[in-house]
């Protein structure tokens, strides 16, 4: 017997929609740059790294590209408000990147099979 025979047909598409949805707006959510209330004004290289949710090589190829930093003994420390000035286009360029997915979301949905409908 086949799956959908067992389950009703549109309420697995829906079921459908609304995950690929929710995993976006997760995805949309993550990207958010927003700083602990407790955070202290300056990050290292592992804590902007996990912060921003990317690999030490990555901090460290902002600062390749001019990220200013602090070298105190062998520690780098990122002021935060540097870190996220630096970040505006980029993020802006992922906020804009986030917004084509959805609209693409958006058009995979629209040309399901007739009968199913948005939420």
């Amino acid at each position: 017997m086949p799956l959908v025979s067992v389950f009703n047909e549109e309420a697995l598409w829906e079921r459908l929609r609304d995950e690929v949805r929710r995993v976006v707006r997760e995805e949309l959510d993550r990207k958010r740059d927003v700083a602990p209330r407790d955070a202290g004004p300056c990050f290292t290289i592992e804590e902007a790294a996990k912060h921003y949710n990317v690999s030490t090589d990555t901090v460290r190829g902002w600062l390749d590209d001019g990220l200013p930093h602090l070298r105190r003994d062998r520690t780098i420390r990122i002021e935060r408000s540097e870190l996220r000035a630096f970040l505006q286009p980029k993020l802006s360029a992922d906020k804009q990147a986030a917004a084509d997915l959805e609209r693409s979301v958006e058009s995979v949905l629209a040309r399901l099979p007739s009968g199913i409908t948005k939420a």
